[in-house]
């Protein structure tokens, strides 16, 4: 049956983590130690905390996700065309760096820059 207004597609966090983590352990599989794949500590990664959601322009929900999804260390592979995982870990620290001493979200300046394009 198709959704209808009424109706609200659920989210289940456990089945997103769960379906992400096993997609990037086969992408892991794959490409081997050349993406160095690292999974997040009991808990999530801890530099990926509430108070980045606004700043990243991320909504909590997607926030908590990320928490608790591996990354990628070295090499993150081309999924798709143009499309690769970032290592959000890495994109929250710069997040918080640059917020401490501009005050203001950083923009993504090279495709090659750790940050999200924010448009």
């Amino acid at each position: 049956m198709a959704p209808t207004a009424e109706s609200e597609t659920t989210y289940s966090h456990d089945v997103a983590v769960t379906a992400i983590t096993q997609f990037y352990n086969f992408v892991g599989r794959l490409f081997g130690s050349w993406v160095g794949l690292e999974h997040p500590p009991e808990g999530g990664w801890p530099q990926i905390t509430p108070d980045l959601a606004e700043p990243m322009g991320l909504s909590t929900e997607a926030i908590q996700l990320v928490r608790h999804i591996p990354h990628f260390i070295y090499n993150p592979p081309c999924i798709k065309t143009d499309c690769k995982p970032r290592n959000f870990p890495q994109v929250c620290q710069y997040y918080r760096a640059t917020l401490g001493k501009t005050g203001k979200p950083p923009r993504q300046i090279h495709d090659d820059h750790p940050v999200m394009d924010r448009g």
